[in-house]
């Protein structure tokens, strides 16, 4: 019985992908998967074709922005220019 019990736990533990037997996957294994789904996921073609902002996206209102550069009560700092 519990070599029975044994040989499931092994064939589940095989079957299941798990690194329970076959240890750790190396570092090449890792990146050549991250490769592999880079390359298929279309992410590649979005990366090079995609929107790439040079800038900010938001640019803030002139009141708000003059508000703030006159409010010291809550300690308003804007960083940049």
């Amino acid at each position: 019985m519990v070599r029975l019990a044994g040989t499931l736990l092994a064939t589940v533990l095989l079957l299941s992908g798990s690194a329970g037997l076959r240890g750790r996957p190396t570092f090449g294994e890792n990146a050549a998967r991250a490769v592999s789904t880079w390359r298929t996921s279309g992410a590649a073609t979005i990366w090079r074709t995609g929107f790439v902002p040079f800038e900010d996206l938001s640019a803030m209102p002139r009141k708000v922005r003059e508000k703030i550069d006159s409010d010291e009560e809550y300690g308003w700092v804007v960083a940049g220019s």
